[in-house]
Order: structure tokens, then sequence, then C-alpha cells
């Protein structure tokens, strides 16, 4: 159960009469994960944490809980918080984030995500010398949830800002107060460098070639981890109908997640399992089409 402000205020209340500013060299800017596993908000804020560091600034990762299969590819030098959250909502966790702020007292909290977005903004309940707060936003739907969508969005009101993937997401958010400067959208783009157009097509041509697909087949791709989140079934499901319909099409799903063995055994049922082909992580994004 989603636990409310008052809730928490009652809890940090309890906990201390006031708020201790603990004496140490301010840091730039707090990003709150959930976690270190393998997707792809987390190899982005991995990444820019690295060049965060070297472009001079101090940053540093708090992490809800585990797993932490990420933590190598992060800068030694960048710290690594972990809050060891318990359960559906951990007040602990909240009290352990809040006294790292008072800590560190970085300039920007940065929460990635619906979840993490809720314990940046119960930490920072009451807080004196509360830092600027933002809240990454990746998520667009709540089915059968409308509940959870009021309750997120009183979460987010109480963001300086927010960030969206698209206009349909923000707009799906916006509550109509002030979205339009307490908002912003930043597409998800690529690495030019990488997915530069002679290099890209030089690496489908040889993916066609290793998969048995011919030049003029439907290779269709996509990269994500194997979770209810990412929705592959459908993929399936589609594959399975131009095959129906005599269309020589081809599937790659490039991840790894623990709906791996569901993926594999629903590809059977539906007897496309020779035209779909499951790559395990691919780790670092290269062009593959």
């Amino acid at each position: 159960m989603t636990p409310t402000f008052a809730s928490c205020e009652n809890a940090l209340s309890l906990s201390s009469g006031k708020d201790t500013v603990v004496d140490s060299a301010r840091s730039d800017v707090l990003f709150v994960l959930s976690c270190l596993h393998v997707g792809g908000s987390e190899r982005k804020i991995a990444r820019m944490a690295n060049r965060l560091k070297e472009d001079g600034m101090q940053v540093s990762l708090a992490l809800l809980n585990g797993p932490y299969t990420l933590e190598q590819t992060v800068r030694r030098d960048v710290p690594l918080h972990k809050l060891e959250r318990r359960g559906k909502f951990s007040l602990r966790a909240v009290w352990k984030l809040r006294r790292m702020i008072q800590r560190e007292r970085p300039a920007t909290v940065v929460a990635v995500n619906l979840y993490q977005a809720l314990y940046v903004a119960c930490a920072t309940l009451l807080m004196s010398n509360r830092p600027r707060t933002v809240a990454l936003v990746n998520t667009s739907t709540f089915a059968r949830r409308r509940v959870f969508k009021r309750v997120y969005q009183g979460v987010l009101s109480r963001f300086d800002h927010t960030v969206h993937g698209s206009q349909t997401q923000r707009a799906f958010w916006s509550t109509g107060v002030r979205a339009d400067v307490k908002s912003s959208v930043i597409y998800n783009g690529v690495d030019s460098a990488i997915f530069e157009p002679t290099v890209a097509f030089e690496a489908g041509k040889r993916l066609r070639a290793s998969l048995g697909v011919k030049p003029s087949g439907l290779l269709i791709g996509t990269v994500g981890r194997l979770a209810p989140e990412k929705n592959q079934e459908v993929l399936l499901e589609m594959l399975r109908r131009l095959r129906v319909a005599r269309v020589d099409a081809h599937l790659v799903i490039a991840g790894g997640g623990p709906l791996r063995g569901r993926v594999l055994r629903r590809a059977g049922e539906l007897e496309i399992a020779d035209r779909g082909d499951l790559i395990a992580d691919v780790g670092e994004g290269r062009p593959v089409a």
C-alpha cells in the first residue's frame, strides 16, 4: 500500500525534532535509482554519472536495493549508497536517504522514475535547505490503477521539475498547474558516431547473414529487458500473423531478463521459433540492423 505524505511526515517528526545540517563540502547532484540491474535507465544514469564526474562535478548514486549488476561500470570515485530497502515501502530507507541528503547537501536530487520519486519526496519533506528536486519519468500508463496515477501526480507536484520522454507522456501526467513551467521533454537519442548510416547498414548485412535472413526479407528487432512492462509477446503474436499471411518475416529480441523462458515457450506454442532469435544481454549498444 502506497504511504501518504502524512505518514512520512509523522515518521520523520518522530525521528528527529529538527534537521541537522552536517558540515561538509556540498555535492552537485545525487541520482536516486531503484537498483543497478541491466536496464536502459540504469545504463544511461551510470554513463551520465561517469561523464559528469569527468567534467569535474561532484556526483553520487543512491540505490534503493539490489541487484547491483552495473556497479562495475560506475567510476570508483563516484560514491554508491545502498539504502537496503525492505518490503513494499521502507521508512528506514527514507530516513537513510534523508540523512544522506543532509550530509552531502546536493544542489540537485534526481529521482529516476516514479517509485524513486516517492522516496525523494518523502525524504525531503519539511527539510530545511531543501535541494532542488527533479524527476525523470518514463512511465505513461496505469492500466486499471487510476488511483496510483493520482497518487503519483501528487508526488510529482512536489518536485521542482519533471522530465518526460515525449509530449504525450508529459500530457498524461499533467495536472494543468504550471505544467509548461515545471516540466520538459527530452527525447531518447542515439550516438550518431556509433549509428552512422554506413556503419549501421554494414552491420545490418552481417546480422542478416548470420541469421540466414534474405536481403528482401522483413527483419524486425527490439532491444530491452525481458520483463512484463516490455510486453515482447505482442511481437511474437505479430510474427505469427505475418507467417500465416506468408510474409517472409524474422524477429530478433536482444536482451535478457526474468521472462526469457516464458518468451521461448510462447514462441514454441505459436510455432514461430524458427523465425525468431533471442539474443542474450548485448551490453553496450551497437548497430545490428
